[in-house]
């Protein structure tokens, strides 16, 4: 009976690599499952889009990209019922996006133009900022972390959209 060396070699050499990349499991107090740390994840090839595609995408200027962003918010805040209830601005470019994929490729991209918008429409009256129920004022906004929302302000109109 002859034993086959190389197969013994590879094997003491994944053995080798095991050894020397530490894995440790724990339970998540939250979910009860169990987490396996210090595992390596296959890095992501980055996606580059052809020629073609590169070609493809519509050049649009910021100022169509405002009224497009405003017309998309009014759209968006029209069909709420109640009062109080609000929009995430990353519905905004969301549905610009979902709606013409080459036109708007990057939504998140969008977000600081889509947030230059809404703070223009406070501004005028027409929607209101709130923070955690709150409603907050155009002077606040340099001073705002976190997550807002945006609803129909004092002078919203329906007819306008």
């Amino acid at each position: 009976m002859t034993v086959d060396k190389p197969a013994k070699r590879v094997n003491k050499q994944r053995a080798r690599q095991r050894s020397d990349h530490k894995v440790s499991s724990t339970k998540s107090p939250t979910t009860g499952r169990n987490h396996v740390r210090g595992t390596k994840r296959p890095s992501c090839p980055e996606v580059k889009l052809s020629a073609q595609a590169e070609k493809s995408t519509v050049a649009v200027d910021d100022e169509d990209k405002r009224k497009a962003i405003k017309k998309t918010m009014n759209d968006l805040l029209c069909r709420l019922t109640k009062a109080e209830s609000t929009i995430c601005p990353s519905q905004i470019p969301r549905s610009l996006h979902d709606s013409d994929r080459v036109t708007y490729p990057d939504w998140r991209g969008m977000m600081d133009q889509v947030r230059d918008v809404v703070w223009d429409q406070v501004r005028e009256g027409r929607v209101q900022v709130t923070q955690g129920g709150v409603v907050r004022s155009l002077e606040e906004r340099e001073g705002l972390k976190g997550p807002i929302r945006v609803r129909k302000g004092p002078e919203w109109d329906d007819s306008i959209t």
